[in-house]
């Protein structure tokens, strides 16, 4: 506690200020991913580990109609809960991509939609977490941005570009970051 202003929101100035290289608390939301390694208790592998599952961008909840199994764990479904959610929106097939691909219709439908189209039920716990989850609105059923990874490739000259972007429902780009220049396509 002798670090920490607010223990419930996490380090403050007094912490970051004695570190070999001070800083201030931020106390504003990140404008980039990388940020978080400046959070107390974080390592670059930690960090490395949770980048491919976290973004600045959006409006702070989990859409579950496209979340993978590891960020439905981290929210605290069980890995057999997690997995299920994954599978049944899958469909049929158990791929992605697919005709017969389905998705959640209502939050407090989960449960029910999962045990009698798929025979896959939600646990208590799992149920009362969806439940906790729903009332502090940390999970919906739509997203307010996008994510692409573009790849262009040149067939005159055999190079190419990758382009990471990210756009909101109304078309707005928010990020159009180019991962690398022209280089020799794989």
């Amino acid at each position: 506690d002798s670090f920490f202003g607010h223990p419930e929101y996490g380090a403050e100035d007094s912490y970051y200020d004695s570190l070999d290289t001070p800083y201030g608390a931020k106390d504003a939301p990140y404008e980039i991913v990388d940020e978080m390694l400046l959070v107390s208790g974080m390592t670059p592998q930690i960090f490395h580990a949770i980048k491919p599952y976290i973004t600045v961008y959006g409006e702070g909840f989990v859409n579950l109609n496209t979340a993978s199994s590891m960020v439905r764990r981290a929210l605290g479904f069980s890995e057999t809960t997690a997995d299920n959610m994954v599978l049944y929106l899958k469909g049929n097939d158990a791929l992605a991509g697919t005709g017969d691909d389905r998705f959640f219709s209502g939050l407090t439908t989960i449960a029910t939609e999962m045990e009698t189209t798929a025979n896959m039920p939600l646990s208590s716990d799992d149920q009362r977490i969806l439940a906790n989850l729903t009332a502090a609105a940390n999970v919906a059923l739509y997203s307010t941005v996008f994510s692409a990874h573009i790849t262009a490739t040149l067939d005159r000259n055999n190079a190419a570009v990758e382009l990471d972007t990210v756009i909101d429902r109304k078309g707005k780009v928010k990020l159009a970051q180019a991962s690398g220049v022209l280089w020799p396509a794989r």
